[in-house]
């Protein structure tokens, strides 16, 4: 389900945001599983399929694309798991809650892997802040073999959304029992 976005439209002003702060978690939950989870799988494969591609580049001319291959690998497996446990596990309970009128208690925290889900957000966004330095932000060296500049644009796509989608998890959907 799309959410529709708040605020008067004006041909000079484009229209704001969704006021993720008046939507439901329900609202929240749809457009994560309807935009950011299915665009970060359909980014890891393709993130995938350009690492192997850039297979035996390494070299002066793509200086640190190891470095960047070998992030990749890990990041793949663990963005996948955290996906999966969302939407298999706490996305649930917070629905359930919001459909029951419950406030979410002080150690929802414990019981649903909140915390754990805070570090993992914490470390992808470790992981990219090191992908942007071995990339000098996702700008390919002058030279650069185009499949070097299609992985570094993927990078840069997947870094984005996930830096969105986490910030609408974090401040918008897990703060609502604070």
């Amino acid at each position: 389900m799309a959410v529709p976005p708040s605020g008067p439209s004006h041909p000079d002003h484009p229209p704001a945001g969704p006021d993720w702060g008046r939507r439901s978690a329900q609202e929240l939950v749809d457009h994560l599983m309807a935009s950011h989870h299915p665009r970060s799988r359909t980014l890891l494969l393709l993130l995938g399929s350009a690492s192997d591609a850039c297979s035996g580049l390494e070299g002066p001319d793509h200086p640190g694309l190891s470095k960047v291959r070998d992030a990749l690998r890990l990041l793949g497996p663990e963005l996948l798991e955290h996906l999966d446990f969302e939407e298999r596990e706490l996305f649930p309970v917070i629905l359930d809650r919001e459909k029951e009128g419950r406030a979410l208690p002080p150690i929802w925290g414990r019981e649903t892997g909140l915390v754990e889900m805070h570090r993992q957000h914490d470390h992808a966004q470790d992981l990219f802040g090191d992908l942007r330095i071995l990339t000098q932000d996702y700008q390919p060296p002058p030279g650069a073999d185009p499949r070097v500049a299609r992985l570094y644009d993927l990078l840069k796509e997947l870094d984005e959304d996930l830096e969105l989608h986490i910030e609408l998890e974090n401040r918008w959907l897990f703060s609502r029992g604070d």
